[in-house]
C-alpha cells in the first residue's frame, strides 16, 4: 500500500463518525467515544468529529446533522448493540459513508454495561441485515471487519482498527 498518501507518515489520529443505536446503547458507546478526551487523540489514534447529539424536532434536522457531520470524517465506526441493525440511522449513516468511500468498521458492544449495570448482548451485523454488502467481485469494495470491544481489547487496539479501515478504503 506505499501508493496511499499516508504510507510514510500516516496521521496521529483519525477522524470518526460514531454510529450506533441512541437509545439503547449511547451510555456505552460514550464511554469509549469520550476515550481521546481523557487519555489524548494521539494516544487513541482517533477523536470523534461531531458534536454531542442532541434531540431532534424532525427527520430532515436529523438527516442535515447526520450529513454536516459526516462531512469531516474518515471512518464511520458502527458500534453494533442488541438493536443497531433496526436504526434506519444506522442504516443511513452506512450507506453515506459507503458513498463516500469512508473507512467502515463494526465494534460489538457485547459485555458492556449501560448505566443502570445491564450488559449488552451485542446484535448483528447491521450490513448483513440490511442487505448492504456489495456483491462479490464489485470494484472498489472492501471486506468490513468487526471487533469486539471488550473481546478483541477495543482500549489498546481501536486506533489500529481505525486505521486500518481508513487505508483499506484509500484514506
Amino acid at each position: 500500500m506505499t501508493n496511499l498518501p499516508y504510507a510514510q507518515n500516516p496521521p496521529a489520529y483519525r477522524k470518526i463518525f460514531p454510529s450506533y443505536d441512541w437509545d439503547e446503547d449511547v451510555w456505552r458507546v460514550n464511554q469509549i467515544v469520550n476515550l481521546p478526551n481523557i487519555l489524548g487523540k494521539e494516544n487513541m489514534g482517533f477523536m470523534k468529529n461531531v458534536p454531542n447529539e442532541e434531540v431532534k424536532k424532525s427527520d430532515a434536522a436529523i438527516q442535515r446533522w447526520i450529513d454536516a457531520n459526516l462531512a469531516g470524517c474518515s471512518c464511520l465506526v458502527i458500534f453494533v448493540g442488541e438493536r443497531t441493525y433496526q436504526s434506519k440511522w444506522v442504516k443511513y449513516e452506512m450507506m453515506q459513508a459507503a458513498a463516500k468511500g469512508m473507512g467502515r468498521l463494526l465494534v460489538s458492544l457485547a459485555g458492556m454495561k449501560n448505566r443502570e449495570g445491564t450488559p449488552s448482548f451485542g446484535g448483528p451485523d447491521p450490513y448483513r441485515a440490511n442487505g448492504l454488502y456489495a456483491p462479490p467481485g464489485t470494484p472498489n469494495t472492501y471486506t468490513i471487519f468487526s471487533y469486539g470491544w471488550l473481546a478483541d481489547d477495543g482500549l489498546n487496539n481501536i486506533g489500529d482498527w481505525i486505521e486500518d479501515a481508513c487505508r483499506r478504503a484509500g484514506k
